[in-house]
């Protein structure tokens, strides 16, 4: 019986020969090996290097997205997706729970809308604590000044 390539099997007993030191298979097989390793080596920072733009480009598109809905940078910085329509799409809806905030005219405080009042004095405060006083209210300014 005869092994595919047309060649007799080898003896069960011999050991197949190594080669001696020196020999040129040894040298070209140590040279191969050095060229993977730098070959290995050269893909790893290039992989590093890809992964690295990859990264910027999502930023940049970050950015680009924030800008295109009006979103503050931080909102921004928050955007997600794996891809871009997933960006594309999470950007808008933080532009809406964004900018659905309602509109309100201010926390308090002075009536803008109040022409018919006088304007505030020492003396008007004052005549307003002695009135007060006079009902047994206190001295304490408190309400409407009229």
């Amino acid at each position: 019986m005869s092994e595919p390539g047309g060649f007799p099997p080898a003896p069960a007993d011999e050991q197949p020969l190594s080669p001696e030191p020196g020999d040129s298979t040894e040298t070209e097989a140590e040279r191969l090996r050095a060229e993977l390793a730098e070959a290995r080596e050269e893909e790893a920072r290039y992989r590093g290097q890809a992964e690295a733009a990859a990264e910027r480009e999502t930023e940049l598109q970050r950015e680009r997205l924030g800008r295109k809905y009006s979103l503050p940078d931080v909102f921004a910085a928050l955007i997600q997706g794996d891809d871009d329509d997933a960006r594309e799409a999470h950007a808008k809806a933080l532009a809406e729970a964004f900018h659905a905030r309602p509109v309100r005219l201010g926390n308090g405080g002075l009536d803008p809308t109040g022409g018919d009042r006088q304007a505030v004095t020492w003396d008007r405060l004052f005549a307003r604590a002695r009135q007060n006083r006079a009902h047994g209210q206190g001295a304490t300014i408190v309400g409407g000044l009229r």
